[in-house]
């Protein structure tokens, strides 16, 4: 209930709306209106309208709409929202919050009216052991249509669907989507409730990995990859300020710029969102796009071994060595960076064009891709594919602290690669013409968008370790370069967050 006659606004927070009309909303059974850039009865919160909007840079958007377009009346009323669309390739979205705002923008029902679902307390929807097998075979070798399963795209085990606290309704809907029963979606999602993994609350699919924050580095390093929650997504650049250089006196400024101290960005709150969960996911797997029997088959020159196998041989090393051992032998960087290098190779060696193999339109393996498959859709999936198997590497063997004790110049958490990663998988290194920083499905404001983002990203994971500069892990000239041309595309200036890469 509420007093119909101060309502102004309707407010809501939106996880998902990944293209215009996705959803919709009514109140009191009025006329639906749609999540679209479009509309004029939505009015969306700045950086998320400058980066984009619906399908753009930030994937949670806040936005209201007018009372007028909706008739809120005192006492009972009754918010319908709507997913319109569900032969799209997603399950659908989420509704994160929701209030009626006054005039002053003041909210008319407490926020203790609502609760969140605690991930802590979810159950297996089918609790006997021959269900949890069943869904744990489906997941692991249910081929889903060209030959790929789950853990293809996921993590061998699956554990991502757990650390980052993904609904059962969402795992079922989405084994329903494949084409497959909802009996074998509740065995699915049977399956990944039972996975005996430490639950973090804060870890959600709509929180994005690893988004800085106050206090990232006070927490345990399983808990990094949670992110600090879209609450330390800053409004603006300026909110960045007290956040690098404190109260903004001489001591502190010189403190913070000393080229022998450190700088802790995981720390730092930004005014960009990282990609979430959802981005971090090839939307086609390798193996479809080339086929198995290249996918598995086929290696490159200097006896490197081809993407799959690469794989499966740095999880043999961490299974047989193990990390410690590694570490020991000042092996554990070059073993994981290792993987990163031979799929790099893998997919532009002796490309014709002579350049560098990740911005090869034509090579030996691109060649041999499925025509249904542009060579920048094959190159941004197998990255993506890439940076999913580090993640899960760097979880399942705890890789995330370890590097420290190898490489003196590394963060405390610190992803131990030294090989282009996660900054791939955009545009302006896999897109065709790479030089326009955006892929010929989306617009050059968000293709600069996520550029530039991915890039930050990999700053946060790993920033160099204080190793002679190169243009792996972070190409640097490139990052204050894609931090200029995402301001030129949707003039909000980030002087801060171009000053936090620059120290």
């Amino acid at each position: 209930g509420v007093n119909g006659s101060k309502a102004k606004f309707l407010f809501v927070q939106v996880h998902n709306i990944s293209y215009d009309n996705k959803g919709s909303v009514r109140v009191n059974g009025g006329h639906w209106i749609n999540f679209n850039n479009q509309s004029d009865t939505i009015n969306m919160q700045t950086q998320a309208k400058a980066y984009g909007g619906f399908g753009g840079g930030f994937s949670t958007i806040k936005l209201t709409i007018d009372n007028s377009f909706l008739n809120f009346k005192d006492d009972l009323n009754t918010v319908e929202f709507r997913y319109n669309f569900r032969a799209a390739p997603t399950a659908g979205f989420r509704v994160l919050n929701t209030n009626v705002l006054d005039a002053q923008g003041n909210k008319l029902i407490a926020d203790n009216v609502f609760s969140q679902d605690d991930p802590t307390t979810w159950e297996p929807p089918l609790s006997n052991a021959a269900d949890i097998a069943a869904g744990e075979a489906f997941f692991k070798g249910q081929d889903l249509g060209q030959g790929a399963h789950c853990n293809n795209c996921h993590t061998t085990s699956g554990m991502d669907f757990k650390y980052f606290n993904i609904s059962n309704k969402t795992i079922t809907e989405q084994v329903i989507k494949s084409g497959f029963t909802r009996k074998e979606g509740e065995q699915v999602a049977s399956y990944i409730r039972s996975l005996d993994i430490p639950i973090v609350p804060q870890a959600r699919v709509y929180n994005p990995p690893y988004q800085p924050g106050p206090g990232t580095d006070d927490k345990p390093v399983y808990e990094w990859a949670a992110g600090a929650g879209l609450e330390w997504v800053l409004e603006s650049d300026e909110e960045m300020l007290p956040h690098i250089f404190g109260s903004g006196s001489r001591t502190e400024i010189d403190a913070v710029t000393d080229t022998k101290a450190s700088l802790n960005v995981r720390d730092i709150p930004v005014a960009v969102m990282f990609p979430d969960w959802l981005k971090w996911i090839p939307k086609t797997h390798p193996m479809d796009i080339w086929g198995k029997e290249t996918w598995e088959n086929v290696n490159t020159r200097l006896n490197r071994s081809n993407a799959a196998n690469s794989y499966l041989d740095l999880r043999e090393t961490l299974d047989v060595v193990g990390a410690e051992i590694l570490i020991a032998q000042n092996k554990l960087v070059k073993t994981v960076t290792q993987f990163a290098d031979n799929v790099m190779w893998w997919v532009g060696f002796d490309n014709a064009e002579g350049i560098h193999p990740w911005t090869a339109t034509i090579s030996p393996v691109l060649d041999q891709r499925k025509p249904i498959y542009s060579a920048e859709w094959a190159k941004t999936n197998l990255a993506t594919w890439m940076t999913m198997k580090l993640w899960e590497v760097n979880m399942e063997y705890e890789l995330q602290d370890k590097t420290i004790q190898e490489k003196p110049g590394a963060d405390k958490f610190n992803w131990p690669v030294n090989q282009f990663a996660m900054f791939v998988i955009p545009a302006h290194f896999t897109g065709d013409d790479r030089g326009t920083s955006h892929f010929a499905w989306e617009s050059p404001l968000v293709g600069a968008y996520w550029t530039s983002v991915w890039y930050e990203l990999q700053n946060t994971v790993n920033s160099g370790m204080r190793e002679p500069p190169g243009v792996a892990p972070v190409d640097w000239a490139y990052n204050f370069f894609h931090i200029n041309r995402l301001h030129e595309r949707s003039g909000i200036h980030e002087p801060l967050r171009m000053a936090r890469n620059l120290i």
